[in-house]
């Protein structure tokens, strides 16, 4: 004869209880979208990561004018200290860099965070080996720009290596009064969607026509494709 032994009826109900509050968190987290954390890495894991998942160099964008084409590459240097971060303007027949910014890195390294093209650009900065930093350098040496950067500053800059030496001006000079002339609207679009430059009340674009004078230009606010504001 064999004897069965009834199970209490409140193990059934514990069963039934942690059946049920499982399928609840479910299909909560499935209605409400609801993720687990992120793991915060280093910044050396984090590096590693993105450079593992577009390499050390990776061309953004492409533009071509009046027989001249541009591409736009972000460039993650693999080193002791990982630096410098640039994205650069390179004219692509001459390889030469036309414009270089330093990238900052997300303030919360995460896998979801590794676009490069969703970094900020340091304004405040550039990297010692540029063609900006010299300029800059030599304008500040020749009080061209004052080293008090509150000293108002009138600045006329011309052509597609400008965008990072604007930024920089308009980030430390805030009395700057900055116009940058740029005779082909494609890249006006091109410099502003790539190097993040903020056009504001201190800060304009013009694209003039080609037949007139830069004093008549300079005269003519209407001349602005992307006004300061009034």
């Amino acid at each position: 004869m064999t004897i069965r032994l009834k199970r209490p009826r409140v193990y059934y109900a514990f069963i039934l209880l942690v059946i049920s509050t499982s399928l609840f968190i479910y299909f909560v987290n499935n209605l409400l979208h609801i993720e687990e954390p992120e793991t915060i890495l280093s910044d050396k894991d984090f590096l590693n990561l993105v450079i593992s998942k577009y390499g050390q160099e990776r061309i953004l964008a492409e533009q071509c004018v009046d027989g001249s084409c541009f591409v736009v590459k972000d460039v993650l240097y693999r080193g002791l200290l990982f630096l410098p971060l640039e994205r650069v303007l390179i004219d692509k027949e001459t390889k030469q860099v036309k414009a270089s910014a330093m990238l900052r890195l997300p303030s919360t390294r995460v896998r979801s965070k590794t676009d490069t093209k969703r970094w900020p650009l340091n304004r405040s900065q550039f990297a010692k080996n540029t063609l900006e930093y010299a300029i800059v350098e030599a304008a500040l040496l020749s009080r061209a720009l004052s080293l008090l950067t509150s000293t108002p500053a009138d600045v006329l800059i011309i052509g597609i290596g400008s965008a990072t030496i604007a930024n920089f001006i308009q980030y430390h000079y805030h009395q700057s009064n900055i116009t940058i002339l740029e005779e082909r609207e494609v890249m006006a679009h091109f410099l502003i969607d790539w190097f993040q430059i903020i056009l504001g009340p201190r800060l304009g674009i013009i694209v003039p026509n080609k037949q007139e004078q830069l004093g008549t230009i300079m005269e003519n606010q209407g001349a602005f494709m992307y006004p300061k504001s009034p």
